[in-house]
């Protein structure tokens, strides 16, 4: 029996995580602005998701393929938030991104189950979002920008984000 839900428990895992990224692979059709809504651009993160389970599937991925993790949290009608899924979801920088990271996306949105969870890697709780958490391939937290910074730097546009994201990059590893 314990088998059985080990065995279940892993298949919940691999679902969720493949809707994760598939959630997070979307990208918007257009420059978010102010005025940007749910029902104008396609979601960049599934509120259904378990933010846990998410995590665990990608930390797995990370260590099976010996890249670090950066987890974006945020919430679908958060301006910021489509401006960095922008940037990282231009074709050729997401090519040289994951080969150094793999990318998570993880809704945030109050009242929801995932709302907590930011906080447990340092991030403050009533700043604005996104908030950005690196991890390096022991699940070891190497940098939050949990202060407002991302929306700042999303602020500037898509190559800002891009040139915030860059700057995190291992220099020893082949591009």
């Amino acid at each position: 029996m314990t088998r059985r839900r080990t065995l279940l428990a892993a298949l919940l895992v691999i679902l969720l995580g493949a809707a994760g990224v598939a959630a997070a692979q979307k990208k918007p059709d257009a420059k978010p602005t102010a005025a940007s809504t749910t029902a104008e651009a396609p979601p960049i993160y599934d509120p259904e998701a378990d933010g846990e389970l998410t995590l665990n599937f990608y930390w797995d991925v990370c260590k099976r393929s010996n890249r670090r993790l950066i987890v974006f949290f945020g919430t679908n009608d958060c301006v910021p938030c489509r401006a960095v899924n922008q940037g990282v979801f231009e074709d050729r920088f997401y090519r040289e991104l994951v080969k150094q990271f793999v990318p998570a996306f993880v809704d945030v949105s109050p009242g929801s189950s995932n709302a907590e969870i930011p906080a447990r890697y340092g991030v403050d709780p009533k700043a604005p979002l996104p908030s950005v958490v690196i991890f390096d391939t022991t699940r070891r937290v190497t940098e939050v920008a949990g202060k407002g910074e991302m929306a700042e730097v999303a602020g500037k546009g898509k190559e800002a984000v891009q040139l915030w994201i860059l700057q995190r990059f291992d220099r020893n590893k082949p591009q």
